[in-house]
């Protein structure tokens, strides 16, 4: 097994709240990701 990208306990900490709490995931070669976010200015008008 061939592992392109790996991610292990990533954490996303924005104004002292944890937003994604030890996120660890494994793209496989052949395999699609995408990470959909808000901007800062939709956070704001939201």
């Amino acid at each position: 097994m061939n592992v392109d990208i790996s991610i292990k306990l990533a954490v996303k900490i924005d104004g002292g709240n944890t937003i994604v709490p030890n996120l660890s995931l494994t793209i496989k070669e052949g395999e699609y990701f995408t990470l959909l976010a808000m901007g800062a200015a939709e956070r704001v008008a939201a």
